[in-house]
């Protein structure tokens, strides 16, 4: 190369399994003498990091006695299962017929769920006549809820995770006898 001639170099190499940082070290070398070798290496660190996030759903109640009108209140808790804080973070849940509030829990107010915070959000599902597949025998019916968490990491990514919850419901018979409804809870990670 001539005097006040560039070359760029690019070097592509493929992050660790695990978190930490990559130093990487170029050093120019030349033929010819070079007047000043104190600007021929360059050192930079990288870090690579592991998102990850976590959400495990679960009911308020094992068992609830009385008539259909109720509810069943899901708590839906998020944890950042990584090693850096994340964004955007945004719960769901299938079916969708309640209304989710929160999060509580986010300690420092900014908006980020952090390695060390978890949170917690909430949602009542009404139990009624028209739960799933009632039947007019009284057979049991199912309140699933299914949440979803997402987040992006601070490059962006995706982030996500699954759980649920399963609520059996059995429906109150006609005035005048002695049964009684109850609800049982079923969760399982998925």
């Amino acid at each position: 190369m001539h005097d006040e001639q560039t070359a760029t170099i690019e070097v592509v190499l493929l992050a660790p399994d695990t978190s930490g940082f990559i130093v990487n070290t170029a050093i120019v070398t030349a033929l010819s003498a070079d007047p000043d070798p104190t600007n021929n290496a360059s050192e930079l660190q990288t870090r690579v990091i592991d998102p990850g996030v976590m959400i495990v759903v679960s009911t308020d109640h094992e068992t609830v006695t009385g008539a259909a009108g109720g509810d069943i209140a899901f708590t839906f808790t998020v944890t950042n299962a990584g090693d850096d804080r994340l964004h955007n973070v945004v719960v769901t849940n299938d079916p969708d017929d309640c209304y989710i509030v929160g999060p509580t829990g986010d300690t420092n107010l900014d908006a980020r769920l952090d390695v060390d915070e978890t949170w917690v959000y909430t949602c009542n599902r009404l139990i009624d006549a028209t739960t799933d597949d009632v039947t007019d025998d009284y057979d049991p019916a199912t309140k699933r809820s299914v949440a979803r968490v997402t987040a992006r990491d601070r490059t962006g990514a995706f982030v996500s995770d699954t759980d649920d919850a399963t609520v059996t419901v059995l429906v109150s018979p006609p005035v005048g006898t002695d049964d009684e409804r109850v609800v049982s809870r079923d969760s399982s990670r998925s």
